[in-house]
C-alpha cells in the first residue's frame, strides 16, 4: 500500500477524485483515511497531518497497521530560498526538523530528536521515477530540495535565524523549502523503515504575503501534481524499486 498524506483535504483532493473502490476509517475519533486503487494499487489518503506531532502520530499508527511500502507528503510549503516562483515544486531530497534543540544537553546536534537521526533522506530511486513522471506530466519547474519543518507555518527569513548562517541552512547551500509536517513523518518513517518522499507546491516565498491569487495558483498546480504522482505510482506498480531504508 502507498500512503499520500496532506495536511488539509485541498492536498488530497485529486488523489481522493481518481480513487476507485472507495472506502473509509475513522481513527483516533476524528481522522477520516480512505482507501482505494489507483493503478491497481492500494492507495491511502490521509489529511488532516498539519504538524510534525500530529504527522508523526498518524503516519507511525497507520504504517504499524497496514503495509504501506512508501509514502508522499503533499501540499504546500514556503520557500527560503529566493529563486523560487510561486507553483514551481519542491521534492524532498532531506528533511530536517526546524525547532529541535537539545544540543546543549548532550551529543545530540540542532534539529536532531535525540537517539534518532539529524537528517532523513528520501530514496534516489523513487525520486528518479517521480522526476520522468514531472517532465511527463507537467512544464512546471522542479527542485529538489531540503525541507525543515516546524509545528508552526513561518512567514519571515529572520525566524531562521537561529539555524542559519547567511544563506545556508544546516550547512548546505542547496534550494530550501519550510513546511510543517515533512520530518514528523520522515520520523515515523524510519522508525518502520518505510521509505518517502515529500513533492509539495511553492506557495510563497518568505518575508512575502500570502494572497488568495497565490493560494489559487496552488490549487490549479495540485491538478497537474498529481497527475504526474499517478504515473509515478502506476510505473512503482510495473517495477519493483522499493528498497528498505537502512
Amino acid at each position: 500500500m502507498i500512503m499520500i498524506i496532506g495536511a488539509s483535504h485541498d492536498d488530497i483532493l485529486y488523489f481522493d477524485s481518481v480513487l476507485s473502490h472507495k472506502r473509509s476509517e475513522i481513527v483516533f475519533q476524528k481522522y477520516e483515511i480512505k482507501f482505494g486503487k489507483i493503478f491497481n494499487q492500494d492507495i491511502m489518503l490521509v489529511e488532516g497531518a498539519y504538524t510534525n506531532s500530529i504527522s508523526s502520530a498518524l503516519a507511525l499508527y497507520l504504517m504499524d497497521k497496514y503495509y504501506v511500502i512508501l509514502t508522499f507528503i503533499v501540499g504546500k510549503c514556503a520557500s527560503f530560498s529566493k529563486n523560487f516562483k510561486i507553483g514551481e515544486i519542491a521534492i524532498s531530497r532531506k528533511a530536517y526538523f526546524g525547532a529541535v534543540n537539545f544540543g546543549n544537553g548532550g551529543d545530540a546536534r540542532l534539529g536532531q530528536v535525540p537517539d534518532f537521526p539529524t537528517v532523513y533522506e528520501s530514496p534516489r530511486d523513487v525520486i528518479g521515477y517521480l522526476r520522468n513522471a514531472l517532465e511527463q506530466r507537467t512544464s512546471t519547474r522542479y527542485h529538489r530540495c531540503k525541507f525543515i519543518s516546524f509545528d508552526r507555518e513561518l512567514h519571515r527569513r529572520d525566524e531562521l535565524d537561529y539555524i542559519r548562517s547567511g544563506e545556508t541552512i544546516f550547512g548546505d547551500e542547496e534550494r530550501t523549502v519550510i513546511d510543517t509536517n515533512t520530518a514528523g513523518v520522515a520520523l515515523a518513517c524510519y522508525i518502520l523503515k518505510v521509505p518517502f518522499v515529500s513533492v509539495k507546491v511553492v506557495e510563497r516565498l518568505l518575508d512575502e504575503e500570502s494572497s488568495i491569487e497565490n493560494y489559487y495558483k496552488v490549487l490549479t498546480q495540485y491538478t497537474d501534481l498529481g497527475k504526474a504522482m499517478i504515473t509515478c505510482i502506476g510505473d512503482i506498480g510495473r517495477t519493483d524499486i522499493l528498497t528498505e531504508v537502512e
